[in-house]
């Protein structure tokens, strides 16, 4: 027999993105659009997936008590996208999920891609690398000195990727396509922000 995890066990949100950005888990964390427009998503359907343009469009979700601390600093997230371009203007990076507005504050997690770990986490002093874009997974507390112990994929703009990362507390990882491609050591609490 198989183990059968109960994936809506602790589920603070899921959005299913079928003709809106309802959060589905029955927490009320739905989001209001900004810009961004329905499009097919990985099935073909129409209106099951967003098209942002890399810019000015996002989701954004109310605070929420759910959305800001998490037992022993434990969480996941998980998206499923494809990659179309590569936002090109200072400090480069393009957030998928963030919690916070800014990488140094407790409480904030960011789930992005960037080509931050090939120009040596100097992406706002060098021009953007559009062949050398990885996923990670960015939380206060967490180093980033500690060595990549997975090779990391650059991302290939003519797929669609299921990107799960994870924090446990004493170390984040990052699986693309259910491989694990990052694992690096946490410092630090999360704790919450609002």
């Amino acid at each position: 027999t198989k183990a059968q995890i109960n994936l809506s066990q602790g589920l603070v949100a899921h959005y299913q993105f079928t003709g809106n950005a309802n959060d589905v888990s029955g927490n009320n964390n739905n989001g209001v659009v900004n810009g961004a427009v329905l499009c097919p998503g990985l099935s073909g359907l129409p209106n099951t997936a967003y098209l942002f343009d890399g810019i000015s469009n996002y989701i954004q979700v109310s605070n929420n008590s759910l959305l800001n601390s998490f037992p022993g600093d434990s969480f996941t997230l998980c998206a499923l996208m494809k990659t179309k371009g590569f936002y090109n203007g200072a400090c480069h990076g393009n957030c998928i999920i963030e919690k916070g507005n800014s990488d140094f504050i407790p409480g904030h997690y960011s789930l992005r891609f960037s080509d931050t770990y090939s120009s040596s986490f100097q992406n706002c002093n060098s021009p953007v690398n559009v062949n050398q874009q990885n996923y990670n997974l960015q939380v206060y507390g967490s180093s980033t000195t500690s060595s990549y112990q997975y090779p990391l994929p650059y991302i290939d703009t003519s797929q669609w990727d299921c990107i799960v990362a994870s924090c446990d507390g004493d170390s984040t990882r990052i699986y693309v396509n259910a491989q694990l491609r990052q694992s690096i050591a946490m410092t630090g609490s999360l704790l919450s922000n609002n």
